[in-house]
């Protein structure tokens, strides 16, 4: 399970953090992804669509 979840926007691209709680463990994740412009576009908009879908 996530308890929560966040991003953060640098110049060539971004950062997703979350933190998962899993048999009342938690573990803080960090992500690097270094995207074009259009490609980020493309991510947002399909993560936008899967967090409806959840």
């Amino acid at each position: 399970m996530v308890s929560s979840f966040g991003v953060r926007i640098v110049d060539n691209g971004f950062i997703v953090h979350w933190v998962s709680v899993d048999s009342h463990m938690e573990q803080t994740h960090e992500e690097k992804v270094f995207l074009t412009r259009s490609d980020m576009e493309a991510f947002v908009i399909e993560l936008m669509r899967l967090m409806r879908s959840a």
